[in-house]
């Protein structure tokens, strides 16, 4: 399974810009639909997001209010009353971490996989920006499933695969800001 969403996710030299834009919903929806269908076989397994970011945003941020594509994003589906149990689970847990009032917080992927997975999964982040990684570090710093580097993902993830929990969900997503992302991803 492979899903690409080219997102826009950081503007060139700014980081911390989470778009929450409609392929940015899609491609959490993805995940939560993935990680939901992992978590039903009994066995522990990691979720590995190669491009973390800060893990998750406020909607109050500047940058977030600079081209504020999040009101034709979640902002449209956040009050949405919906019968499909999956798309309203996935609400509730985006409700769950805005503490069921208005829109505060959007959960970047690795907020989002951190929330949904069990006490014994493990998580791995990767994170090369250093105020991301700042952010992702202070955002995780009680979580102790979580284990965040401030590396080069492509070379760790040769040496990390096959990883000894034997089942993973990688996430690659990186931000294309970089000239070799567009060769390497």
């Amino acid at each position: 399974f492979f899903f690409q969403a080219e997102d826009g996710i950081r503007d060139i030299g700014v980081t911390g810009v989470q778009t929450c834009a409609l392929p940015i919903l899609l491609k959490h929806f993805i995940l939560f639909y993935v990680l939901d269908y992992v978590k039903k076989k009994d066995k522990n397994f990691i979720f590995i997001d190669s491009h973390a970011g800060a893990g998750k945003y406020f909607i109050s941020d500047p940058y977030m209010q600079k081209n504020k594509e999040y009101l034709q994003g979640i902002e449209k589906i956040y009050k949405i009353k919906n019968d499909d149990i999956f798309f309203k689970n996935y609400l509730e847990l985006i409700k769950s971490i805005n503490s069921n009032s208005d829109l505060k917080i959007y959960p970047g992927s690795g907020f989002l996989a951190a929330k949904s997975l069990r006490a014994n999964d493990k998580l791995h982040f990767f994170e090369f920006h250093n105020n991301e990684f700042l952010n992702l570090k202070n955002n995780f710093k009680n979580d102790s499933r979580i284990k965040i580097e401030k590396e080069d993902c492509y070379q760790k993830l040769i040496k990390i695969i096959p990883p000894k929990e034997k089942r993973a969900v990688i996430l690659i997503d990186p931000s294309y800001e970089l000239k070799n992302e567009y060769e390497i991803g």
